[in-house]
């Protein structure tokens, strides 16, 4: 393989009074991409490659992506879905060798998480639809990021948005996935309110437990140590309704529940790992060891119980998904978003001043360090980028007063009575 173009997309423009009106995002881009599926069903024979993210707003953008192609006239044998490698990412070299085996003429990335990283598949068209945080895009790419224009719309519900115009039988036959995709980041809660449409008559019927089951259901796979995720996509590709998902009849359906047993069995055995906390009290971390995805759950179960003064970050990292490698989930703890008199951090950020904290961590720390939304991000590095990370972070040292008394340091004693209470 040649070498790559490494060179940054442009940053963003500035948005200025054009973000305060576009939602989902500017229309320009919005039409841009219903353009670029068009073109798809010009040449129904050119090959499709879909690359949804392995989550419930990955899978059911991506499926809304590749019903509304069929509805436009494209064959089943011109469109491929691939996910990506465990412990990868399209962006990584290898994977990316994939892809273009794939010989693909056009690609629809779904909820990939936008970067800056040459083009994703070189000769081909690209679409990126996505809502991550980010100020830098594939080269060479169309591109539809709702990040930066609030309240932000998921992914499946950018690809609906997308493609609603495209076909009339679009909205019977996605709609409930845009509801599904979305609740499977924003919660079972979410409100149909402006300037979200209303999409509430889609799943009528269908109670928030079922809609929350089949979230959980779709999710359980991915995080598994066999990264089944394409049992969940065979079980959203054999659903017309968000009950056909929790099903007995499904297909895919005893699958589904046997990963999520695993999933929280694996859970549970590693949910009571102690804390070490930063000598400022900003970040409590949590080392796992563990070949399934967990570190994500754990991080957000413990952010409704850990409280200290001064705590902006749970971070859980495991160094047991992918060798070599060390996998992290970084969240808010409740008890800082319910203190008003207080800013609620941008984690991002938070990780970026740390890793400036150390001369050339940053750069040791890679492409993949920081990803994500300002309230839930995470990263993948090396492991002695994860040690020279807890370095600057200086874990387990306590410092009195502000500082450290007398210059000495006094190494903490966590104990999970003090910490995890349930």
């Amino acid at each position: 393989m040649g070498k790559r173009d490494r060179s940054p997309s442009p940053l963003l423009e500035d948005f200025g009074a054009k973000r305060q009106h576009a939602w989902p995002c500017d229309e320009t881009a919005m039409e841009k991409a219903r353009e670029f599926v068009r073109r798809c069903a010009t040449n129904p024979t050119s090959p499709i490659l879909l690359l949804p993210d392995r989550d419930a707003d990955g899978l059911t953008g991506g499926l809304i992506f590749h019903r509304t192609l069929r509805l436009l006239g494209v064959p089943p044998s011109s469109i491929t879905t691939h996910f990506v490698t465990k412990g990868t990412s399209i962006h990584a070299e290898g994977e990316r060798e994939i892809l273009e085996g794939y010989g693909a003429r056009r690609v629809i990335v779904v909820d990939q998480g936008s970067r800056g990283a040459g083009e994703v598949v070189r000769g081909a068209e690209v679409l990126v639809v996505d809502h991550h945080w980010s100020a830098e895009f594939p080269s060479k790419a169309e591109v539809v990021n709702a990040s930066h224009y609030p309240p932000v719309a998921t992914s499946a519900l950018l690809a609906y948005l997308i493609c609603e115009p495209l076909h009339q039988r679009v909205p019977e036959t996605c709609a409930w996935l845009a509801v599904l995709g979305t609740m499977g980041d924003l919660g079972t809660g979410v409100a149909w309110t402006p300037p979200f449409p209303d999409l509430s008559w889609a799943t009528k019927g269908v109670g928030k437990s079922k809609m929350g089951e089949a979230v959980g259901l779709l999710n359980a796979p991915r995080r598994t140590a066999e990264n089944d995720v394409r049992t969940a996509w065979q079980a959203l590709l054999a659903s017309n309704t968000a009950a056909d998902v929790v099903s007995p009849s499904n297909p895919s359906f005893k699958r589904l529940r046997e990963a999520k047993a695993e999933v929280a069995a694996e859970t549970q055995k590693w949910a009571r790992t102690p804390p070490k906390f930063s000598s400022d009290g900003r970040f409590a971390v949590f080392e796992i060891s563990s070949p399934a995805q967990i570190h994500p759950l754990i991080a957000t179960r413990w952010s409704g119980y850990l409280k200290a003064t001064n705590l902006e970050a749970l971070v859980v990292a495991n160094t047991g998904y992918n060798p070599h490698r060390v996998h992290f989930a970084c969240r808010i703890p409740r008890s800082r978003k319910s203190q008003i008199t207080l800013p609620e951090p941008d984690l991002i950020t938070l990780l970026s001043e740390l890793a400036a904290k150390v001369d050339g961590l940053r750069e040791k720390l890679g492409d993949d360090y920081a990803r994500g939304h300002k309230e839930a991000t995470g990263g993948v590095v090396s492991m002695e980028a994860w040690g020279l990370l807890k370095e600057a972070m200086e874990l387990g040292v306590k410092k009195e007063g502000g500082g450290v008394k007398g210059g000495k340091k006094v190494t903490q004693r966590n104990t999970l009575d003090q910490y995890f209470k349930r």
